[in-house]
Formats: structure tokens, sequence, C-alpha cells
């Protein structure tokens, strides 16, 4: 069975019901259904000529199934969603997963305030190399990691930086300057002093775009590598300062029985 959209309050209660809503529009009209029991190609011919298919999660984000046609998402947003930030700001869809119908906040604005609603309030230090002047990457430590989390330091670029998809670090200061684009497995520089991070031996963790390392310039790998050697000391005794007072932390890896000592 397909439904036409009548109101907004509809479609918010169907999508704050569904897991996963999928809708058809050109901007003004919305059909929805349920993808379970229609199947797609049949439905899209019933509507013919509403192209346009999406998919919207029970939080409010929006996802296209197939080609962004910017026009159409633009019209739907402001159409159905008038309060929404992206309504004004509709290339922006390129540097975030989604669009989240929900906010009227600035990407970047809406996460920070999310962490503060959380009690996510953390300290963060960052790391790079001070003769430096323009540099694409920053590394920090943060003083609220998990305590099922391995030593690690997260790899950063500014905010304004759209060539890089990334999630604003939990520190309320610094997330306004920057965000991370993934972590890097880190090791006690004492225990292995004379190696050298390298390209083959990186462990990376928690990437927000699928390969975004081994998508990078060499002249970026090689920015970054150059960094983590020249800090390697700096940011190992950083992230003990960091843990060294979480109960939690220390009981955790003294099970594991992994020796913390700088």
């Amino acid at each position: 069975m397909i439904y036409k959209i009548k109101s907004q309050k509809q479609l918010i209660s169907l999508i704050k019901h569904c897991a996963m809503l999928r809708i058809f529009t050109n901007g003004k009209d919305v059909y929805t259904w349920n993808s379970e029991f229609t199947d797609h190609q049949r439905a899209r011919k019933m509507l013919g000529g509403l192209d346009e298919s999406y998919t919207i999660e029970n939080n409010g984000r929006l996802l296209h199934c197939v080609v962004i046609n910017y026009p159409v998402l633009e019209k739907f947003i402001r159409t159905w969603f008038p309060d929404c930030w992206y309504g004004f700001h509709i290339k922006e869809y390129d540097t975030h997963e989604g669009i989240c119908l929900f906010t009227n906040e600035k990407p970047e604005w809406a996460s920070l305030h999310h962490a503060y609603n959380m009690r996510i309030i953390a300290l963060a230090q960052p790391y790079y190399k001070s003769e430096t002047k323009k540099r694409t990457f920053t590394l920090f430590t943060e003083d609220n990691e998990m305590p099922f989390r391995y030593p690690h330091v997260h790899v950063c670029v500014a905010v304004k930086n759209k060539k890089y998809l990334g999630v604003p670090l939990r520190s309320l200061y610094w997330a306004e300057k920057y965000k991370s684009i993934f972590s890097i497995r880190i090791k006690n520089p004492k225990v292995t002093e004379k190696e050298l991070y390298t390209a083959n031996n990186l462990i990376i963790e928690d990437e927000v775009e699928p390969d975004c390392f081994k998508n990078m310039s060499e002249q970026e790998k090689s920015e970054l590598l150059d960094l983590l050697n020249c800090e390697k000391f700096n940011f190992w005794r950083g992230y003990l300062c960091n843990i060294k007072n979480d109960e939690a932390y220390k009981e955790y890896w003294q099970k594991k029985a992994v020796i913390l000592k700088p």
C-alpha cells in the first residue's frame, strides 16, 4: 500500500515509528510505503515522475537512495521541515552522513550540544609541529576515553576542511575548531624507542570515511607520519596523564595485563 502524506505531523509521526521509512518525493508531494511489502520498482512506476527516493531513519536522518538531486532535496526540506538548517545550506549534505531533519542548528553546534546534554565534557590536548605554519593535521588525546579502548591518538583536521568527513572532538572547547577523521593506535615509545610509525605499521581505527588514510595523497601521508614520529613521546605521556586517575581504565587494563607505566 502506498500513502500520500497530507501533513508534517503525519510525516514526523511515521518517521518516529518506523525504523527506516522509504519515501518518493518531487519536493512538494511525498509518498511513502512499507518497503517490506511493496516492490520498489513497482512503486516507482505507479508514482510516475517521482523519481527521487530517500530513506529516513527514526532519528530523523535522511539519506538519498540513488543520486542526489539538490533542487528537489532543497524543496523537500524547505516545504516539510522549514526550520531545518540544511534547507538553507543544502550543499553541506556532501560533508556529512545524511541530513538530520530535526535540527535547526549548524551540524557542529548540534554535535556540541548533544555532547553537552550527555554530560560529555572533556579536555583535549593538541600536538603539532610548532614550526609548521600551514598544516593539515593536528593530533589530539582526550581525557574521557572509554576504558576498553587501546591507547590511541585522534587525527584531526579543521572543521572547515571540506575534503574530509569527521566528527567533532568531545571537548567543548576544541569541538568548534577540529573534527576527528580517524584514530591511530599508539605504542609506548620507551618500549619501541627505535621503531618509527610507517604507512605499513599504522593501526587505524574509527575511520569516518572508509580507506581515509589509504586515499590520502603521498604528501599528506608524509606530513602525518612526520607528525606522529615527532610527537610520539609527547602524546604517549599526555595520554597516560589523561587517564592516570581513571579507576575504571586502570582496573580494565590491569586485568588485561597491560603495563601503562610511562
